[in-house]
């Protein structure tokens, strides 16, 4: 079943929060790799707590990546 309105807005507002507002909306890129793991049964909770552990791990490197895309999640919600 695809994600509601109100669970893709959840998840773009995590995103949001994460990159401290930089993008306050999922690329293109990024919407269709949610798209992709909604398809596979992924859960909006699911993406919001791989977001939780993938934003955790960059802030522990010494220098995080400056670019940030949803594929990079793909070990968390895996």
């Amino acid at each position: 079943m695809p994600f509601s309105r109100e669970e893709l807005d959840w998840i773009e507002a995590e995103w949001a929060f994460h990159l401290h507002v930089r993008s306050a909306f999922l690329s293109r890129e990024d919407f269709l790799q949610v798209q992709a793991w909604d398809a596979q049964g992924a859960s909006a909770a699911l993406l919001v707590d791989a977001m939780e552990a993938y934003f955790a791990r960059r802030a522990k490197r010494p220098r995080p990546r400056a670019f940030v895309a949803m594929a990079h999640l793909e070990k968390d919600v895996a």
